[in-house]
């Protein structure tokens, strides 16, 4: 990976927490990459609903840029319909896994609160604790080894 793709992917990994793809400057950069005609990547780990992801491609879309491929991992069952439609909506690919150093299975904490359902328990417990799930998890390093630009959000449970 070059120092460029190194740079939007660090950028991506500071907006993901706050920035919307309408604002975000790693968005903007992603973006103005593409329009110089590379093909690029978006990987949502811990996607939730995939709202950034769908804003992100409509975004791209409308700047009238390709994006090659489009993955949204998330485990939690309840999000396996609207992750898998819009997966299918934009010839993307769902992981209904959590992200992790190695594949093997996890206890994913839902909270009432879908946005900060986690593995991490004690922050699914400040929103109220909903369940707990074993999950299975997958090798998070083939998410990120790339060969063009590429934006990555991750949604980190704290």
């Amino acid at each position: 990976m070059d120092l460029r793709r190194s740079l939007l992917t660090l950028l991506a990994l500071v907006a993901a927490k706050t920035d919307k793809p309408s604002s975000s400057p790693a968005a903007s950069a992603f973006v103005d990459e593409l329009a110089k005609g590379e093909a690029g990547i978006i990987i949502e780990v811990g996607a939730n609903t995939g709202a950034y992801s769908d804003k992100l491609m409509r975004r791209c879309q409308k700047a009238g840029v390709k994006v090659a491929s489009l993955t949204l991992v998330d485990p939690q069952a309840s999000m396996r319909r609207v992750l898998q439609k819009l997966a299918e909506e934009w010839k993307g690919e769902f992981v209904p896994a959590a992200a992790a150093v190695d594949e093997g299975n996890v206890t994913f904490y839902t909270s009432r609160n879908s946005h900060v359902s986690s593995t991490v328990s004690s922050a699914a417990k400040r929103y109220g604790l909903k369940s707990a799930t074993v999950v299975p998890t997958v090798d998070r390093t083939p998410l990120a080894t790339w060969n063009t630009s590429s934006h990555l959000r991750l949604s980190l449970g704290s």
